[in-house]
């Protein structure tokens, strides 16, 4: 054995030191040639359906980028076998380099006498977006389809298409079937302005006893946006309290444009239906400080009896800002409502009132729920210039039972700046908290403070 392991030490040495060339590895045998595109044109002319598919198949997947393949397509739009007609409708529709021929060829498919055909018509017009301008009329054809899917296919493919396809997209939000409203609404959404002459009928369509028809023709108005502020407006009177509520909503989409609707959603403040009264609300809210002229009506409607609508007259008042300094005694009232999400908006709104606010949000900091001592210290920190107050108040806070509360004390005080460098002792040791989170915010708020005061 040993003798044998060193026969093959002596063959390795060999091998490694010797000038003889390396041994090259045989020959690979030859690999048949690739076919051209050429060859695959020929293909299209074959007898065997297969042979033909496949070359419709090949040419639309490695033609997309020349110009010469959608002409070949094309002609197989005349084949015999629908399937061969249908995979060139396919490809024509994925063409990068789609022109008016293809656009004309495939407006031809739509009278194709194979029903599988048309339908991947519909689908490659649609594919080919505003490109496709010129088949709206012929797709307009299959609004008035007895099939649900054919209907609801050209609503997608007229939603591609764009801004001309407006006025049949508006006709299809009277479908009888709901799938085909709800895309209606959808796609003239996506469309955006653009879509303004269809806002009538969409405002109309609140009324819809779909739900997810109502929720989409909703948006679409969100997205049409201020050219729709007219109509939405006159909306907020309409008999139809879903209407009126759909409309409030679109108007706080909008935000501060939605202004000139500022008299409208005062009015509705006092309407019979929580709904309506809650989205005029949170339409205010959207305003912003321009919505200082509803503060009466948003005042009383901190009293309402749904706390849905005075969590949202609270969060109004707060975007209102200074100006909503009247509202303070009914905003300390509501830091007693039994309900935790009132008394955190109401916090809030007097974090955003000035210094008259400091005394409560300082009383809100012992509230029993974590979620309203944390934005009563969040708010704290925006009191800079009254220190002798917000300071004492936090650094109390800095022992609050939950981590949230503990790292949003710690930001408060590090935004406070100089002012709190009294709270620097405890800080440095908040460094060290079990809660990562509030050891980092800590940590920062000692060098906000040290830094200001080093400066």
């Amino acid at each position: 054995m040993q003798l044998l392991a060193n026969d093959s030490l002596a063959q390795l040495v060999r091998r490694i030191f010797s000038r003889e060339p390396r041994a090259r590895p045989a020959a690979d045998p030859p690999r048949p040639r690739r076919r051209s595109l050429l060859h695959y044109a020929f293909d299209l002319g074959a007898d065997d359906d297969g042979r033909r598919l496949h070359g419709v198949q090949v040419l639309g997947r490695l033609g997309r980028h020349l110009g010469g393949v959608p002409p070949l397509l094309i002609g197989m739009l005349r084949d015999r076998n629908p399937a061969v007609r249908e995979e060139a409708v396919q490809w024509l529709g994925r063409s990068l380099r789609a022109s008016e021929p293809v656009v004309h060829a495939l407006i031809g498919a739509l009278s194709d006498p194979d029903e599988e055909v048309r339908q991947a018509a519909v689908v490659a017009l649609g594919n080919l977006g505003v490109l496709a301008t010129a088949a709206v009329p012929m797709l307009e054809e299959g609004l008035v389809a007895a099939d649900r899917h054919e209907r609801l296919r050209t609503v997608r493919a007229l939603g591609r298409i764009g801004e001309d396809a407006v006025p049949a997209l508006t006709v299809a939000l009277f479908d009888g079937d709901y799938e085909v409203r709800e895309q209606a609404a959808l796609s003239l959404g996506r469309l955006g302005p653009p879509a303004l002459g269809a806002v009538p009928v969409l405002i109309t369509a609140l009324r819809d006893p779909d739900t997810k028809v109502r929720f989409w023709a909703t948006q679409a108005l969100k997205r049409i946006g201020p050219c729709a502020l007219n109509q939405l407006t006159r909306a907020l009177g309409d008999d139809f309290a879903e209407v009126r509520q759909h409309a409030a909503e679109a108007l706080g989409a909008i935000g501060p444009p939605a202004g000139g609707a500022l008299g409208e959603l005062r009015r509705v403040l006092t309407d019979d239906s929580q709904p309506v009264r809650r989205a005029a609300a949170e339409a205010l809210a959207g305003i912003g400080s321009a919505a200082e002229q509803a503060l009466p009506e948003l005042t009383v409607a901190l009293t309402d009896s749904s706390v849905a609508v005075r969590r949202s007259a609270c969060r109004a008042l707060e975007r209102i800002g200074r100006a909503a300094v009247s509202a303070r005694p009914k905003l300390v009232m509501l830091l007693d409502h039994r309900n935790w999400s009132v008394r955190a908006a109401a916090v809030g709104a007097l974090g955003r009132i000035g210094p008259e606010g400091l005394a409560p949000l300082a009383r809100a900091l012992d509230d029993r729920h974590p979620t309203v001592r944390l934005r009563a210290a969040q708010a704290l920190g925006n009191y800079g210039h009254h220190p002798h107050l917000a300071v004492p108040a936090l650094l109390l806070t800095l022992r609050d039972p939950d981590a949230g509360v503990r790292r949003t004390a710690a930001l408060s005080l590090g935004r406070l700046g100089r002012a709190a460098q009294h709270a620097l002792p405890q800080l440095r040791r908040l460094r060290a908290d079990r809660s990562a989170e509030v050891a980092l915010a800590a940590a920062w708020a000692c060098r906000a403070i040290g830094a200001e005061r080093d400066a």
